[in-house]
């Protein structure tokens, strides 16, 4: 199921939207194998889009962390 347009901005299905975490010394292998897949997409109707880095934490919601604090306290 694609992401609401009004949080990708973008109103066309997605086949993945993925997060890696990736060693720093491996960064520019992996930025150079999606831009390969980018490459290789472009005859098709798929777009290959790569954005970061992002530091890992900054894919929890707020309240997600507040939810799961509040389940470990056991309240």
């Amino acid at each position: 199921m694609a992401p609401a347009a009004e949080l990708t901005g973008r109103s066309v299905p997605q086949l993945l939207n993925a997060a890696y975490l990736v060693d720093d010394r491996r960064r520019d292998a992996f930025v150079r194998a999606v831009g390969e897949l980018a490459r290789d997409a472009r005859p098709s109707a798929v777009e290959v889009t790569m954005s970061g880095p992002w530091i890992p934490y900054s894919f929890a919601r707020p309240d997600e962390v507040e939810c799961a604090a509040h389940q470990e306290a056991g309240a």
